[in-house]
């Protein structure tokens, strides 16, 4: 009997500690999954997808503008480089030295020289250039 006892208290003190070990592992993954998770989310909510960026219209000074502030500027400024895409000039820079191509955007010039690693290979993303195709493709407007 007294053996019984021991099984008995032995099995009861491990089936406390897989409890208590059970208890511990479900917390731990219900803290990921409320704390950790939501902010894995938060850096996916921000990137513009070509779905997304079809549903409104491309404008010059939304769109088209901060991608040559960010990426072209430095060079395309009106002192170093032609065409110069300064926000006061790109418009004009653009349509009267036939950098753009309304009837075939891929056959722009701006858009070959960019697809050709101008300034360098993955200066722009696939959705920038996909966003200035966009805009030439629905006019090329100084909007």
């Amino acid at each position: 009997m007294k053996g019984l006892k021991t099984i008995k208290k032995k099995t009861g003190m491990l089936t406390n500690r897989l409890l208590k070990l059970c208890t511990f592992q479900y917390l731990y993954l219900t803290a990921i999954l409320i704390f950790v998770l939501p902010l894995q989310s938060c850096y996916y909510d921000v990137i513009v997808t070509d779905d997304q960026s079809q549903s409104t219209e491309v404008s010059l000074k939304n769109n088209v503008l901060p991608i040559f502030n960010t990426t072209c500027i430095t060079c395309h400024n009106g002192v170093t480089a032609l065409p110069n895409l300064t926000a006061g000039s790109a418009y004009n820079e653009l349509i009267s030295g036939n950098y753009v191509n309304i009837t075939t955007p891929e056959n722009s010039i701006l858009i070959k020289k960019i697809r050709s690693g101008h300034p360098y290979e993955g200066a722009l993303t696939e959705t920038e250039i996909n966003r200035l195709v966009r805009w030439i493709e629905e006019g090329a407007l100084d909007n």
